[in-house]
């Protein structure tokens, strides 16, 4: 197996653990009729990742860097279609 495969491998095997996890949140919810059953800005994949990706900050920080993030993509692709 070459080195860089590997971060791809652990990626790809964490990606399938909260896939994994999704499919039978039933089991892995406290109140699974309460736990992410109204429709929500971030479903529950989208909430796992983010606490996974989080670097030893809040909540607040992280959720502010990435609205801080998504709109310099939307500025750079709104002035690369000008």
């Amino acid at each position: 197996m070459k080195e860089e495969n590997i971060p791809l491998l652990v990626k790809n095997q964490l990606n399938k653990a909260i896939t994994e996890t999704i499919a039978f949140h039933k089991a892995a919810f406290v109140h699974p009729a309460a736990n992410f059953s109204r429709k929500r800005k971030l479903d529950i994949e989208t909430m796992i990742k983010l606490l996974i990706s989080m670097r030893g900050g809040s909540i607040d920080k992280e959720l502010q860097s990435e609205k801080k993030r998504q709109l310099a993509v939307f500025i750079m692709a709104s002035e690369n279609s000008i």
